[in-house]
C-alpha cells in the first residue's frame, strides 16, 4: 500500500464525499504522528504477543550482536525500543555460583529511574552477576552487574524508528515515484489501525467539535451492534 492510497482512505473516513479539508500537507504531518502512536500502542507491554510481533516485523531487528565497552554499547542507528536483551559476562570474582573467569549468560531487567537509588542501597537487589540490570539513555545501553563481572558481548531484539511517509502535494507529480508517494512498510492490519488513529488525531487537533460528534456517533453505533 502507498501513501496516496491511504490518503484517499482517510478522506473517505472523514467525509463520504471526500472533503478537501484534510490537505496533503495535513496528511504528511498527521500520518507520521499516527504511525508513532500506533507503534507505541503495540509496545506498551514488554512481552508482545505473536500477532503483535508479526504486525511489527517491518521495523523489528532480531538477534543483533553487540559488544560492550565498559559495560555499555552505542545504540544502533534508528533504534526505537528494546524488546529483548541477553548479555554474556566474564566473572571477575568468585561467588557462591561461579568461579573467576567463568562465562555466564544473563538476561538483565530494566532498572527504572525511581528504583535506581533503592537498588544500589538494597543488598538483595544491588547490581551483580546474579541480579543484573540495564538502562537506556539517549545514545547508549548500559548493563549493570556490579564488580562481580565484566560485560563482554550479547544480543538484542529491538524496534526501528518507522520510516517517514511522504505524499507530494503537487497534483502534477509522478506518483509512481517513491519520492513522491511513499510505500508503507507495515502490513494492511497495521495500516488500518494507523488510518483510524490518523483520523482521530486530525479531528482532535483541527476539528474538535466534529471530533466530539464523531465519538458520540461511534458510541451509539457500537451500542446498536
Amino acid at each position: 500500500m502507498r501513501a496516496l492510497e491511504v490518503y484517499r482512505y482517510i478522506l473517505h473516513e472523514l467525509d463520504k464525499h471526500e472533503s478537501p479539508t484534510f490537505t496533503v500537507d495535513a496528511f504528511n504531518y498527521f500520518w507520521n504522528s499516527a504511525t508513532d502512536e500506533t507503534v507505541k500502542e503495540y509496545r506498551r507491554d514488554f512481552d508482545l504477543r505473536q500477532k503483535d510481533l508479526d504486525d511489527l516485523r517491518a521495523i523489528m531487528v532480531l538477534n543483533h550482536s553487540i559488544t560492550f565497552v565498559d559495560g555499555k554499547i552505542d545504540l544502533p542507528e534508528k533504534y526505537l525500543h528494546l524488546l529483548y536483551l541477553e548479555a554474556v559476562l566474564k566473572m571477575t570474582k568468585e561467588t557462591n555460583d561461579h568461579d573467576v573467569d567463568d562465562i555466564v549468560t544473563v538476561y538483565p531487567k530494566r532498572l527504572k529511574t525511581n528504583q535506581k537509588g533503592f537498588a544500589q542501597e538494597n543488598s538483595y537487589q544491588k547490581p551483580s552477576a546474579g541480579y543484573s540490570y540495564f538502562q537506556v539513555d539517549k545514545d547508549s545501553l548500559y548493563v549493570l552487574v556490579g564488580d562481580d563481572a565484566t560485560v563482554q558481548t550479547g544480543k538484542i531484539d529491538y524496534l526501528l524508528t518507522p520510516e517517514i511517509v511522504y505524499l507530494n502535494p503537487d497534483k502534477a507529480s509522478d506518483f509512481t515515484l517513491e519520492e513522491n508517494n511513499s510505500t508503507l512498510q507495515f502490513p494492511d492490519t497495521v495500516v488500518r489501525n494507523i488510518i483510524k488513529n490518523c483520523k482521530r488525531i486530525f479531528l482532535e487537533n483541527i476539528e474538535s467539535q466534529r471530533y466530539a460528534s464523531t465519538v458520540q456517533e461511534e458510541a451509539i453505533r457500537k451500542q446498536n451492534e
